[in-house]
């Protein structure tokens, strides 16, 4: 049986120990290191004005309540067109005009995946390192 200063030494022992892991992860591991290495992303570039308007018909941009997701690559390298094609194929993901969008069950639009750079025109030849996936919360049944 053990007696209560082993316990509280064996405590103690294990705080000291999550600390020194801690520490030791928090000079290895540093987020910042992720969003500081966007040296390759020419923001000076020409931009092309696109439309994410999620309704086939006219709508007021007034009436939009827009939820828009930033999909970057970690490395600040370009994605594989080819592979990004192949995986939304796999989702069941629809190409249109130059967008893919993703339906639900009832054959509704749920959501739209785009080029952050150039929305519209996303193919396989598109260069981006950052894609975009937009949702209209008043046009979803259950955004949630």
């Amino acid at each position: 049986m053990l007696t209560n200063l082993q316990i509280f030494l064996i405590g103690i022992g294990f705080s000291i120990s999550l600390s020194l892991i801690y520490f030791f992860l928090k000079t290895r591991i540093n987020r910042k290191e992720i969003f500081e290495n966007t040296s390759n992303l020419d923001l000076n570039a020409e931009l092309k004005q696109g439309s994410l308007n999620l309704d086939s018909d006219e709508s007021d941009s007034s009436n939009q309540e827009l939820i828009i997701m930033q999909l970057h690559s970690i490395d600040g390298s370009n994605f594989d067109m080819e592979q990004v094609f192949e995986l939304l194929k796999n989702l069941k993901f629809k190409a249109a005009d130059g967008f893919f969008v993703f339906y639900n069950h009832s054959l509704e639009e749920v959501f739209r995946l785009a080029n952050k750079f150039h929305p519209g025109s996303l193919d396989k030849k598109t260069q981006t390192n950052t894609l975009i996936a937009a949702i209209d919360l008043l046009k979803s049944n259950d955004p949630m």
